[in-house]
């Protein structure tokens, strides 16, 4: 039988094969061979954020190999990133950013945006005791991290930094948000 849970593990594999699918065929020009795929598909069933493997396949040496101008590289972190083209003013400035600053640290800013922390929000949710269901959603910024606790004792936004963040790892995991408290290990102790 399927259950909801079930279900929504099935719906999440399938989003994952196609962001894996995109990430291959926007940024590398061709379709993931099979050992690539499952990789990929490992590090985000291990908490492996979307962002960090866009930055991954931008930094490999297929991509490197490509030599594409960084006007092409603006593009390939809209097209990937926030899933669309460039508007002429966005493509001038991040132009501006990537050639002042180089292709690292744009592709920090770019990952800060509004419409990209939207985009790319990890969220993680469970069932209580009472079958309650509380969600945390996490946005990943070049700093730190901040969570979004929706359930009955919390609604406000929880700023996570390397300071603080074995405590909020320690509280998500006793609350039942293991997603969370991985990746919260995994981002800040490289664990």
């Amino acid at each position: 039988m399927l259950t909801w849970e079930k279900s929504r593990e099935l719906d999440q594999a399938m989003t994952n094969l196609a962001f894996v699918n995109s990430l291959y065929v926007l940024l590398l020009n061709r379709q993931p061979d099979e050992a690539g795929m499952q990789i990929h598909l490992e590090q985000i069933k291990n908490g492996v954020s979307r962002l960090t493997l866009i930055e991954g396949v931008l930094n490999s040496a297929e991509y490197q190999l490509r030599a594409k101008p960084d006007e092409e590289y603006v593009r390939d972190l809209y097209r990937v990133i926030l899933q669309r083209d460039p508007d002429e003013g966005g493509l001038r400035l991040w132009l501006e950013l990537v050639g002042q600053e180089g292709r690292a640290s744009a592709f920090r800013k770019f990952c800060d945006t509004q419409e990209a922390t939207l985009r790319y929000l990890s969220s993680d949710s469970y069932l209580d005791e009472r079958g309650e269901c509380g969600l945390a959603q996490v946005v990943f910024r070049s700093d730190c991290a901040v969570v979004r606790l929706d359930s009955r004792e919390a609604t406000a936004p929880i700023r996570i930094t390397s300071q603080n963040w074995q405590a909020a790892a320690e509280f998500f995991r006793a609350a039942g948000f293991t997603s969370t408290a991985n990746q919260l290990q995994r981002v800040f102790a490289g664990a």
